[in-house]
Order: structure tokens, then C-alpha cells, then sequence
């Protein structure tokens, strides 16, 4: 479901459906044209009036919600899917990060060769109760802003969520490699720190 990631892993990180293709071109001299899976993923960072964001707990860890761009719809008609399926009503959803992943695996996965994109998107609840996940395996939680990003495991991610929870009204960006070997996450490095594409008021 979440396909950046193998099997399990790929399922939980990045809570996404199978996602779109676009068609490459070889390099000159190569063999014919490639697909490449130049994917984003957007997340929902929610905030409550208790000081709180949603979270989701899966086999992985703890992530904020997210879905993977597969559908013919707009960000808007997609975020606001997002926020239908898990039960609330939001004010606006308004950009808060762009990143980019790039991947290092071995054996090499064809599909991993385009960049792949992470959008952060935060917006403030406004009412509903959180419905919660039937797969057993997963859970919503409201956690304390200031507890999230140690819940977080993922590097990345962890660096992602944080710079927006501590300056949400800056738009962020930066940029990350992550490694697999026979399948399993070896490592995420940062290939470029948090940087501000907007500045904050």
C-alpha cells in the first residue's frame, strides 16, 4: 500500500495506496525506456485546540496521516478525503514542507530511480472524533506537540514534522537519502538540512 518502502515497512511508513507511474525515457546508448514511480506523498499535520497533532501508530511507529497522490483529484479534494476518512472537520489545509527522497538500494528497484516527493499540508480541527482504523494494527492518537517528534522514528520524518510543529508558519524544504540493503532500511541521511522556501510572518 505504501510503496516506497518493501512489503511491511512500505505499508506503514507511508500509509499511501498504489500510486501513479510516468513513463521515461532511457539514457542514450541504454536499453528501452523505463518506468519510473515519481510519487508524492502528502501528510496531514492536525492540530487541535488542546495544543495536540494526530498521529497514527502502526506496526513501524508513529507518523502523522498521510495518503499517496494515485487518484485523478485535486490536493484540495484529496486532503479533504483525508481528513472525511478519519472522522473530523478542518479549517484549510495550508502547505508546510516540501521534501524530497532519494533512494540507494541494493539490489536496485527500477522504480526508485525518479525522485519522490513528500508534502506536508497543516490545518487546525475544528470538531469530530477521531475514527479509528479497523485493522487492528493501527491506531489515531492526539499526542502533546511537544512529545511528537520523539515518537517519531523515522529520521526523515521526524526532522520534517519537527521543524513544522516548532515554526508552522514557515514553508519548509530539504531534501533526504535513504538506503536499503536485501530490502531492509540500512540508513536515512540528510543530503539537504531544513531550509526555509517561504519564511514565516
Amino acid at each position: 500500500m505504501r510503496p516506497w518502502l518493501p512489503a511491511m515497512i512500505a505499508a506503514a511508513l507511508l500509509a499511501s495506496a498504489p500510486g501513479s507511474m510516468v513513463q521515461a525515457q532511457a539514457a542514450a546508448g541504454s536499453t528501452p525506456a523505463q518506468t519510473l514511480d515519481n510519487y508524492t506523498i502528502q501528510r496531514l499535520v492536525l492540530i487541535n485546540d488542546q495544543g495536540q497533532v494526530l498521529l497514527e501508530k502502526n506496526a513501524v511507529g508513529w507518523m502523522t496521516p498521510a495518503l499517496r497522490s494515485t487518484k485523478r483529484q485535486s490536493i484540495r479534494e484529496a486532503l479533504q478525503g483525508l481528513i472525511g476518512d478519519l472522522g473530523v472537520t478542518a479549517g484549510p489545509p495550508r502547505l508546510a514542507g516540501v521534501f524530497t527522497y532519494k533512494f540507494d538500494e541494493t539490489p536496485p528497484d527500477p522504480a526508485h530511480a525518479a525522485i519522490s516527493f513528500r508534502t506536508h499540508y497543516l490545518a487546525r480541527w475544528t470538531g469530530g472524533e477521531v475514527i479509528q482504523p479497523k485493522d487492528p494494527a493501527r491506531t489515531f492518537q492526539w499526542v502533546a506537540i511537544s512529545r511528537a517528534p520523539a515518537l517519531i522514528g523515522m529520521a526523515s520524518l521526524r526532522t520534517e514534522t519537527l521543524q513544522i510543529l516548532e515554526h508552522p508558519e514557515t514553508l519548509w524544504g530539504g531534501s533526504f537519502l535513504i538506503t536499503f540493503k536485501g530490502g531492509k532500511l540500512v540508513k536515512t541521511e540528510v543530503l539537504e538540512e531544513p531550509y526555509a522556501l517561504r519564511p514565516g510572518d
